[in-house]
């Protein structure tokens, strides 16, 4: 064990010499990766949740434009070239 210790600049020499001989991935090297896709796939589901926050905020935003106004008679229709306003007037 103490020679493990006193040289580990060998230690570290013979390990990336049997790394590349056999192509194994270390396990720092492993656990890297898999906090490399867990933060991908975090990164993903946060642009799609903003994405869908943005839409949510641009339909809550928008002025319904299907509904009639509660001013506005029942019966009465717009004439030709009669502008409307888009909200109704607080008075």
């Amino acid at each position: 064990m103490a020679l493990i210790k006193r040289h580990a600049d060998l230690r570290n020499e013979f390990n990336q010499r049997v790394r590349t001989q056999t192509q194994q991935v270390t396990d720092e090297e492993r656990r890297l990766r898999e906090t490399v896709a867990i933060l991908c796939q975090t990164i993903s589901s946060q642009r799609e949740e903003i994405r869908d926050l943005r839409h949510q905020f641009t339909q809550l935003t928008l002025p319904p434009s299907s509904s009639p106004s509660p001013r506005r008679d029942v019966g009465s229709t717009p004439r030709p070239g009669q502008r409307l306003p888009l909200w109704p007037d607080k008075n």
